[in-house]
């Protein structure tokens, strides 16, 4: 897997933070998840 960065805006972090927190799971997988599901 390679490593890289992005730049999000503050509300999305939000966004991303709770779903973490809901869903058990790191940003990282959350944005994975999204990236693959297109």
């Amino acid at each position: 897997m390679k490593r890289t960065q992005i730049y999000i805006d503050e509300d999305l972090m939000q966004i991303l933070k709770i779903q973490s927190k809901l869903k058990s799971k790191t940003v990282s997988e959350i944005i994975r998840d999204a990236l693959n599901e297109k």
